[in-house]
């Protein structure tokens, strides 16, 4: 049985920064901007700061259903993932 369904997310600017943006995605709203020192206001996570949520998140979902498939006990998933950024 095929389930895959299309997921669409709008950005949009705001304006209230050089890139601050609104960010629709499956009926929930973020904002997104860059840091102050990246040239924007830091209303929100940048770019590669919701590269790297996502990357974590997607680690925490991952083992936490490994583990409710195997029934073994687990109390608690925390990822942490770092990221380097060489200045250009």
């Amino acid at each position: 049985m095929d389930t895959a369904h299309t997921i669409h997310a709008y950005v949009t600017e705001t304006k209230e920064s050089s890139y601050a943006v609104d960010i629709n995605v499956s009926s929930y709203t973020l904002k997104g901007d860059e840091s102050v020192h990246s040239g924007g206001n830091g209303l929100g996570p940048a770019p590669y700061d919701l590269l790297l949520a996502a990357l974590g998140e997607c680690t925490a979902m991952t083992i936490r259903w490994f583990a409710n498939q195997r029934n073994w006990p687990l109390e608690k998933v925390e990822v942490k993932v770092d990221s380097y950024q060489r200045e250009c």
